[in-house]
């Protein structure tokens, strides 16, 4: 009897380590709506990136997106405003000159000369920072602003 009852229970220990965890219980929904520079309202996640926003969403455990036409906790606003970045291009432009003489006598001489020049040229580049704004939905269909972060847009190119 012995045996069998820890037979049964080493079986089911063993179904019990063996089980998936369970999916963390989603505490938090999110949507996302992205307003462009055109003015142009885009709700929810691209198909092509929802599979990997849920992904990472996963790692938190506790926050779900909530799915496209359906309502979320918090809403990721996303929208830019334009920017310039004023810089400078330098160029710098080295010469060297050297010249020998020499005389009828045999006698001979040298010189060399060495100039730098340093040109800087001023250009911009437009360019957009991008801003998140973390929103609560109230009842009466306005958002309240939990917290803004905001990113520029201005990389460096191969």
């Amino acid at each position: 009897m012995r045996l069998l009852t820890a037979c049964a229970l080493l079986g089911y220990s063993t179904i019990a380590l063996a089980s998936p965890k369970p999916a963390p219980a989603c505490k938090v929904r999110i949507q996302v709506a992205y307003l462009d520079r055109l003015g142009n309202l885009n709700q929810g996640i691209p198909e092509r990136s929802q599979k990997d926003v849920e992904k990472r969403l996963g790692k938190l455990g506790d926050v779900c997106y909530a799915g496209d036409g359906n309502a979320g906790d918090l809403v990721m606003f996303i929208h830019t405003t334009p920017a310039v970045y004023h810089g400078h291009h330098v160029y710098t432009n080295t010469s060297n000159t050297s010249a020998a003489a020499t005389s009828g006598d045999g006698s001979a001489a040298a010189a060399a000369a060495s100039t730098t020049s340093t040109t800087a040229i001023p250009y911009s580049v437009d360019y957009s920072v991008f801003i998140l704004d973390v929103e609560l939905p109230l009842p009466d269909g306005t958002f309240k602003i939990l917290h803004t972060v905001d990113q520029k847009g201005l990389y460096n190119t191969i």
